[in-house]
């Protein structure tokens, strides 16, 4: 587990250190708790063939009043788009299904839904008018 402040200099230290040379972003996606989020960045060296995962953990602002947290952005971490390109579009996903914010991304919009989307629907919190509950 690593801090949010700690997140953008240590996948800048992994992907220019010769030692690590993470030269390939995997994956970037995130887990919703009730009180967090965990936001996982897979990163993988070609030339060693190693992988490295950070696993961030993103506390929910609930200053936000309870009505609202549903369509809001609950958290937020620094993006690494300028350090991997790819991490572009994976981060826009995130933002998409999670609303987590990514502080400094070039073109943080949605990806997968309308723009006029209420929600996010990878979210715990996340309900539709169509959406039929299972029960418990």
């Amino acid at each position: 587990m690593i801090s949010v402040e700690d997140y953008l200099p240590a996948v800048g230290y992994v992907k220019n250190d010769p030692e690590f040379k993470m030269n390939y972003l995997i994956d970037v996606t995130a887990i919703d708790y009730d009180d967090h989020f965990d936001m996982v960045t897979q990163l993988r060296s070609i030339e060693k063939g190693h992988k490295v995962f950070f696993c961030v953990q993103i506390k929910k602002n609930f200053d936000i009043p309870e009505e609202e947290r549903p369509t809001a952005l609950l958290g937020s971490v620094p993006t690494i788009s300028h350090l991997y390109p790819g991490a572009e579009v994976k981060e826009r996903e995130v933002y998409d299904m999670f609303g987590i914010n990514f502080e400094g991304h070039p073109d943080l919009r949605r990806i997968f839904l309308d723009k006029d989307f209420v929600g996010y629907p990878l979210r715990k919190d996340f309900t539709h008018p169509q959406m039929i509950k299972r029960p418990v």
